[in-house]
């Protein structure tokens, strides 16, 4: 009997190793290279390298965003907080509040969102470009509120045929942004 339930096992699992997987899922992964191509192909070095020497230069680093740019924050937060540099992040509304009235001309607040934009991403990255701050947008548009406010702005793709934004490209802008900044 083990036998039999062995072979039946096998010849499944080999029907399915050589089963091209579903067109869905090629697709997709289409999608993510198409994302990541144009980081590699679009975004400016050189504003790379501006941006990072900001950081790096500035009293207080501050991030914004929430929802599911959240996690981008938090990643970056991260990275910056083992570079050793003064930075805090908001992912949440009161926080982003207090924290973008605090800014001043010697801080650089750097604003994620996409699409129609978060209220508390925009309105953070507002106040805090009123208050003199260096404002810098990640964002997936000319049409977002974030073009208002930044002083520097990034667009990079979030598209994906999931149900969810992809984040591919914004991370590898991060990773290029922190690479500059060590």
């Amino acid at each position: 009997p083990y036998t039999t339930l062995f072979r039946s096992l096998d010849s499944m699992q080999a029907a399915r190793n050589t089963a091209q997987p579903p067109k869905f899922l090629r697709d997709s992964r289409k999608q993510i290279q198409q994302n990541l191509e144009f980081v590699l192909n679009h975004i400016d070095l050189q504003q790379v390298l501006k941006t990072a020497t900001r950081i790096h230069e500035a009293n207080r680093i501050l991030l914004l965003g929430g929802d599911m740019a959240s996690s981008l924050v938090n990643y970056m937060e991260y990275h910056l907080t083992i570079a050793g540099l003064p930075v805090l992040a908001a992912v949440a509304p009161g926080r982003a509040t207090h924290l973008a009235r605090s800014t001043g001309k010697n801080d650089i607040v750097i604003g994620i969102s996409f699409r129609r934009g978060l209220r508390m991403t925009i309105e953070g990255i507002e106040r805090a470009r009123k208050n003199g701050a260096y404002c810098v947008g990640i964002t997936d548009s000319m049409l977002s509120p974030l073009t208002r406010f930044a002083n520097e702005l990034f667009i990079v793709p979030i598209n994906s045929l999931s149900f969810a934004a992809s984040y591919v490209a914004p991370f590898a802008l991060i990773d290029l942004i922190t690479s500059g900044v060590g």
